[in-house]
């Protein structure tokens, strides 16, 4: 195998844009002020890519639409910061050079790009972050990963918070386990081998590793629900009954060494005030104010910085409210419509794990949104690349390959 080969050098650029879109996985010492000028640099280089990509092998896709809205809506709210608020463009820029991110769709289907490298290139980087927190769990006072910058710590935190007896390193990466692990639960239920346990293993893991709960929660959910996305010919009940049997058991047996301290903490914000509820009130409160910003949003305004620093009020910790107070009713109607595209009107003919990942973190978009960052933007045009291989009805050259 030819590891310079055009498709291969190509699959190495996304592995590296992965690895430097979650900020090397939040190391500890990354420099933001460089890498924000790397971004332009990338920006720069998705564009040349889409620019020169070859035409005679781009197509309208199903999704083709969905991936310009994507990349449209939050751009209305600059008429809110500019018109309303009096404020600058130029602090839109982070967001211009994410929202690029979403380009790769259109270069994957320019290059033709093969759903099983695609698959590789995501899997390789969640092995990395599996085996960071492995090793960063063994041994925390060596973190470097997901662990609370310099400054953060002068001011007398810990490296990181602790969550049932365990570190929570926050990597940033979230979105990329949970795609490897809908990814090899769908391969089990094709065929059950040592490879696709032990990865699914892996995943399952590392997802409880990142100690969220809704997360675990919401997973574990989706997987119970996979024979409702299985075509009738295909399920076999008996094997997800087994597996949800034995994971209910084990869950019951072990739930306070497991998930004891987690349990308590859910049960304590039950009685407390919870941060999330004033910070959603707050932000609905906003929308609401008055019709342009509840249609288009007010977008990343200077307040939210005010907000952040003396009442820990974050947008991505309210999920939905806080990406309609961003970017409007209309960016939550298109992610309506993006679920509807693939869990219903194109259901049948996408594959399994596709279906379980938009599923599976839909139920987490209450509170953590699906796609805010240029990492998650990544993830979704490929999720979304994938999904119009089996739906487009066009003639495909056989470098890409249906699984």
């Amino acid at each position: 195998m030819n590891i310079f080969s055009k498709n291969n050098v190509f699959l190495i650029g996304c592995i590296a844009f992965l690895v430097y879109a979650t900020q090397f996985f939040y190391y500890v010492n990354w420099n933001l002020t460089l890498a924000g000028r790397v971004s332009y640099l990338i920006a720069g280089i998705l564009l040349c890519l889409f620019l020169s990509g070859n035409r005679k092998r781009t197509y309208k896709s199903a999704f083709h639409h969905v991936i310009v809205l994507l990349m449209v809506i939050p751009l209305l709210q600059t008429f809110t910061k500019v018109l309303i608020y009096r404020e600058s463009l130029f602090d839109e820029k982070e967001l211009y050079t994410q929202l690029i991110t979403f380009l790769f769709f259109f270069i994957f289907q320019a290059k033709q790009i093969r759903e099983e490298d695609l698959i590789k290139a995501i899997t390789i980087v969640g092995l990395i972050v599996f085996f960071i927190q492995i090793w960063q769990i063994s041994d925390p006072h060596s973190a470097v990963f997901g662990v609370y910058r310099p400054d953060d710590l002068d001011h007398g935190r810990e490296m990181a918070e602790e969550r049932n007896n365990l570190y929570r390193f926050r990597l940033g990466t979230a979105f990329i386990t949970l795609f490897c692990f809908y990814y090899y639960w769908g391969a089990l239920q094709k065929k059950f081998s040592q490879k696709n346990l032990c990865m699914f293993v892996f995943f399952t893991i590392s997802i409880y590793l990142y100690l969220t709960r809704q997360l675990m929660v919401a997973s574990m959910f989706a997987i119970f629900c996979t024979f409702i996305f299985l075509k009738k010919s295909k399920i076999k009940i008996w094997k997800i009954f087994l597996v949800g049997t034995v994971v209910g058991l084990l869950v019951y047996q072990y739930a306070s060494a497991v998930f004891g301290e987690l349990i308590e903490k859910t049960l304590k914000e039950l009685d407390d005030t919870n941060i999330r509820v004033l910070a959603a009130a707050y932000f609905w409160e906003r929308i609401t104010e008055n019709p342009i910003v509840f249609l288009i949003g007010h977008g990343p305004i200077d307040d939210l910085l005010y907000l952040q620093e003396y009442y820990g009020f974050y947008t991505n910790d309210v999920g939905l409210i806080g990406e309609w107070f961003l970017y409007g009713l209309l960016w939550l109607i298109l992610y309506g419509y993006i679920l509807f595209l693939v869990l219903k009107k194109y259901a049948d003919m996408i594959p399994l794990y596709i279906k379980l990942f938009v599923f599976g973190t839909s139920l987490n978009s209450i509170m953590v949104f699906p796609y805010r960052s240029s990492y998650e933007f990544f993830i979704w045009a490929v999720v979304l690349y994938i999904a119009s291989l089996y739906v487009d009805t066009i003639p495909r050259s056989s470098s890409i390959t249906k699984k």
